[in-house]
């Protein structure tokens, strides 16, 4: 069976990663603490929810969700990192703040620096911090302080002053709600394991995938698959939902068939999740991966 690489490389409009932004390099010495503190601040308060939300018969958060959680706490494409998205750097006099949006941005240059900050302050501090995160309920401000002055040392100084000379970055883009749904369904498929090809498909190739109903462009294409939906050959196959496409049939099968049963369970959620996309949904609604 064809492996999700494979496969992106023959598919319409599949022309690999998208490519992201740059990292404005010179703005990261101005950032690196506040970048500090928002990522004490982030795992704190997520670590909290997992203990919280753990069932009554299990005692203890497993030191592995910990570890996971702080490993990807910088990947804004991941739902660990999604708190990055959220964050716009604004001038402040001779300063550089990071303000909080509601709404999640496109992570342009802006969010790809604040993340690049997160990986220079976590270093290769992830398993002291996660150990320590794993021991007890850490206070926020003794947790900030492990990180920030203990462990990456970033703002034990202050950050330089800003040179006047400096341009401001780009201005924050926020998505709307249907790139929002979309971001989460990706993100959610880089957080299955065993779906590392999924980082290669951009939000744009995933939505032109779904977006495009079946004609009878798609026939020729379809046909290899019409043993799987209809009566075992190709002129009794009926052809898939209109939306999905023959091209959405081939990465789901054969997205599938790669990771194996470990994962169904969390693929049949995303396929209903897609489902919902692909006939609108619900303004509000929110997926729950």
């Amino acid at each position: 069976m064809m492996m999700l690489a494979t496969a992106a490389a023959q598919m319409p409009g599949m022309g690999g990663e998208k490519t992201k932004a740059p990292v404005m390099k010179a703005d990261l010495k101005f950032i690196r603490c506040a970048t500090c503190e928002e990522l004490a601040k982030t795992l704190h308060r997520d670590v909290k929810t997992m203990r919280d939300e753990l069932p009554a018969h299990i005692k203890k958060l497993p030191e592995i969700d910990i570890i996971e959680r702080v490993e990807n706490v910088c990947d804004p494409e991941k739902t660990a990192g999604e708190w990055i998205t959220h964050l716009d750097m604004l001038e402040d006099g001779d300063k550089i703040k990071l303000v909080y949006h509601e709404a999640p941005s496109k992570c342009e240059s802006e969010c790809r620096t604040i993340a690049k900050a997160c990986e220079e302050v976590m270093g290769d501090s992830d398993t002291d911090l996660a150990e320590a995160m794993y021991k007890g309920d850490m206070q926020r401000a003794k947790l900030t302080n492990l990180l920030c002055h203990d462990l990456a040392d970033v703002c034990t100084s202050k950050p330089p002053k800003v040179p006047k000379t400096r341009k401001p970055g780009p201005a924050f883009v926020e998505m709307d709600e249907e790139e929002i749904r979309m971001q989460q369904m990706m993100a959610s498929m880089k957080d299955m394991p065993g779906m590392p090809g999924m980082n290669m498909y951009s939000r744009d190739d995933l939505a032109g995938m779904m977006d495009g109903a079946y004609d009878a462009d798609d026939e020729e294409d379809y046909g290899a698959y019409g043993g799987a939906y209809g009566g075992g050959d190709d002129e009794g196959a009926e052809p898939p939902e209109p939306g999905l496409g023959a091209a959405g049939v081939k990465l789901i099968t054969e997205g599938l068939d790669a990771v194996g049963n470990a994962i169904s369970a969390a693929a049949t959620k995303l396929v209903g999740l897609a489902s919902d996309l692909l006939s609108g949904g619900k303004k509000g609604d929110q997926p729950e991966l």
